[in-house]
């Protein structure tokens, strides 16, 4: 694993980061319509519901980690590569899950 430093500048900090926030805040926020817009199309209530579940298991996940990082005194930069790598296989498992789901139900996309 290669680990990256990245050197922050007085006015990259000041000019740039609140920049990448707010557009980072829009592009969540249109992926976040677009999943509930899917799911609404969706026969029944559940399925709504379900994303919202996601949701929060995500924000407890993510908190949950965060404490245990802390609490092990693990390095800023080995955080973030656990919490990438964390990331990278809940995706894979949901990209196995999406491909393998029409053949077990017996139907297609």
């Amino acid at each position: 694993v290669l680990y990256t430093r990245v050197v922050c500048l007085e006015w990259l900090c000041q000019c740039c980061i609140p920049e990448w926030c707010v557009w980072n805040g829009y592009a969540s926020a249109v992926c976040q319509s677009g999943v509930f817009g899917m799911a609404a199309f969706l026969p029944d209530q559940r399925y709504t519901q379900a994303v919202m579940s996601g949701q929060g298991f995500g924000g407890l996940f993510s908190s949950i980690a965060n404490i245990i990082a802390l609490a092990a005194g693990h390095s800023p930069q080995g955080m973030a590569v656990g919490y990438f790598l964390s990331a990278t296989v809940v995706l894979f498992a949901c990209l196995v899950g999406t491909l393998l789901m029409p053949k077990l139900i017996g139907g297609g996309l």
